[in-house]
């Protein structure tokens, strides 16, 4: 080929993609907390309020 390219077999290729999820999930981060803005007005907040006041926590 070209520029002494060689052509990559299957193998080579999994090889690259492997390497390539390997960084990637490197950076990745999990967010499990989220909050809630207090000063916006939605039905969830609502809800979410009501039912805290009505099962309170101890």
């Amino acid at each position: 080929m070209a520029g002494g390219r060689e052509e990559k077999d299957l193998v080579h290729l999994n090889a690259i993609h492997v390497e390539n999820v390997k960084k990637e999930r490197r950076y990745q981060k999990l967010h499990t907390e989220f909050s809630i803005n207090p000063y916006r007005k939605s039905k969830l907040s609502l809800l979410i309020l009501l039912h805290q006041n009505v099962h309170p926590r101890f």
